[in-house]
């Protein structure tokens, strides 16, 4: 099959997705062309494209909403008339989504994946979330399958009137991990032996709420002395971040370490926190229990869907960050209950663990083009 891609928001999640299903179908055989923005594209995307080997096109498309989509839309159109003709077409992240969806001739399968769709952010407006639900209901006329990453989503794609049979449910997934060593991680981050390390790992952004993991970790320090906060990100919130901490009264149990690969650092961590104001399936998520790591989340999509709760982690009811640091204090002040916890992370569901998601993503493409 000849394939391409269409990604915004190259970095985070759906960056670690496209690449993995980049990756992944190549190996399986077919022509993978990747049209990405470089607007906001990380520099550890961009080595990571290089090195996947993915046939490249840039393409500018602005977060934003703006009379520059449509701009941005006929240009994209022009490209795939340019480096075409695909069997599949499949957009990643509402932007892009919206932007292939406005391309006035299209041609090949249209196929989605959200993301999260914005109006599950519960901060959005109500005029806002209506905008948002309308314009996904109508682009998804112009959509052959639109791609869930977890139940949580699927429901909320049924809320918006979407038909059924376009909405497909592929988690993702994440390789085996090669985590280092954990004594030389611990140094590395000048965490004692005796302490316990509770990490941050995402985008510095609206939607990750790093500023809710700064305010719970500082309650959760003044009742544990040895308790230290790592937080492996980057982004527009940076500057904001690196200011709370640094008036912190506990600002030397920080460490901000910037963007790194997360995998590099779980070795470290004793607990993973989860902040975030809205995910759809989060590899946070799965790289925590993957690597062992008791889990404490706020109520996001597919939490439910791997957590056991007070198990293998715990979904705090409430993004604020008082009942947050509770959660996290309550565990960090229980090494028995950590130790339970931690094993028990290690036991989850198999189906987060190798290429399924390449897997039933080429299913899913076969069937649309009478392959399968």
């Amino acid at each position: 099959m000849r394939i391409c891609l269409v990604l915004e928001a190259s970095g985070g999640g759906a960056g670690r997705h496209v690449l993995d299903l980049s990756r992944g179908l190549i190996a399986r055989g077919h022509d993978v062309h990747l049209v990405y923005s470089p607007v906001r594209a990380e520099p550890i995307f961009l080595d990571a494209l290089r090195e996947a080997k993915v046939s490249l096109s840039e393409l500018e498309m602005n977060r934003g909403i703006g009379p520059g989509d449509f701009k941005s839309a006929l240009r994209l159109g022009r490209l795939l008339k340019r480096i075409g003709p695909f069997d599949i077409v499949h957009a990643h992240s509402s932007k892009a989504g919206a932007i292939l969806r406005l391309v006035p001739s299209l041609q090949g399968k249209i196929v989605y994946t959200p993301h999260a769709f914005r109006s599950l952010d519960p901060t959005t407006s109500f005029l806002a979330r209506m905008f948002f639900d309308v314009a996904e209901s109508l682009l998804a006329l112009r959509t052959d399958a639109i791609v869930l990453v977890s139940r949580d989503e699927l429901d909320h794609a049924r809320r918006l009137g979407i038909a059924g049979r376009k909405l497909h449910v592929v988690r993702n997934s994440i390789p085996p991990l090669a985590l280092r060593d954990r004594a030389a991680v611990r140094e590395e981050l000048s965490v004692a032996g005796s302490a316990l390390a509770v990490g941050f790992i995402g985008r510095f952004s609206h939607q990750k709420a790093p500023e809710t993991f700064v305010a719970a970790m500082e309650r959760v320090m003044a009742a544990h002395p040895d308790v230290v906060a790592v937080m492996i990100g980057d982004g527009d919130l940076r500057d904001s971040v690196a200011g709370c901490v640094a008036r912190s009264a506990y600002a030397d149990r920080f460490r901000l370490l910037g963007a790194r690969r997360s995998a590099d650092y779980l070795a470290g961590f004793d607990v993973l926190l989860m902040t975030s104001r809205y995910e759809a399936m989060s590899y946070v998520m799965l790289e925590a229990l993957a690597a062992g790591l008791p889990l404490v989340t706020t109520p996001v999509a597919g939490a439910s869907e791997i957590i056991v709760q007070d198990g293998n982690g715990v979904i705090v009811g409430s993004h604020e960050a008082a009942p947050v640091a509770e959660a996290v204090g309550r565990i960090v002040g229980d090494r028995a209950l950590l130790s339970g916890m931690s094993d028990m992370a290690v036991q989850q569901d198999k189906s987060i663990n190798g290429d399924h998601m390449v897997i039933e993503t080429e299913q899913l493409y076969r069937q649309l083009l009478g392959r399968a």
